[in-house]
């Protein structure tokens, strides 16, 4: 359908259905993906981005708008809007770690970084105290040139989870030395003594 209207011409009609594909898959990442570059195309992203502005706003307690809207707004730059957007869809989805790591994501990506810790970190107690969440928490510290609170991090995070198989423990030891803070105290991350 969209393609028989692209080659009449009829643009707008044609967005209008990438707005019912992704309505249908609202978490599919690469739909939208090809709507936006469409709409780009024809100039006519603001009638996609207004579509769901407008559908975010009166449908707020369905994340799935939140998300596709700050998706759309993140493509475009907007990691501000973005980040609000994200920032509902987690309030009405706690549950979901993706969209918990997508928020801190883009607010690391805007130098919001205490605020992307303290989303990890709030991910963190809900989901069961996963190294992951810390992992992600020392690599912003890091950014940020706080190596020592990185390392307290780690640290938190491989005693968080002591009965973590061997192999895990490593593979968060690894993250930490790709950090770049394999020392740290005069003991070896490698040694398990962080």
């Amino acid at each position: 359908m969209i393609r028989t209207l692209d080659s009449l011409g009829k643009y707008q009609d044609a967005v209008d259905q990438h707005i019912e594909v992704i309505n249908s898959f609202p978490e599919d990442a690469d739909r939208l993906a090809t709507a936006i570059d469409y709409a780009e195309q024809h100039n006519l992203i603001e009638r996609l981005v207004g579509y769901y502005e407008k559908l975010s706003k009166e449908s707020n307690k369905n994340y799935r708008w939140q998300v596709v809207l700050g998706r759309i707004y993140e493509r475009r730059g907007n990691l501000a809007g973005a980040a609000d957007q994200y920032r509902i869809a987690v309030l009405n989805e706690p549950q979901r770690t993706d969209l918990r790591f997508t928020l801190a994501s883009v607010l690391a990506r805007e130098r919001r970084y205490d605020e992307a810790i303290a989303t990890l970190r709030e991910g963190w107690a809900l989901a069961g105290r996963a190294p992951e969440w810390l992992i992600e928490v020392a690599r912003i510290q890091v950014r940020q040139g706080q190596r020592d609170e990185a390392v307290k991090t780690i640290r938190q995070a491989l005693a968080a989870k002591k009965n973590a198989s061997v192999d895990a423990q490593g593979k968060h030891r690894g993250s930490a030395c790709g950090m770049g803070i394999e020392r740290r105290s005069g003991a070896s991350i490698r040694t398990g003594a962080l």
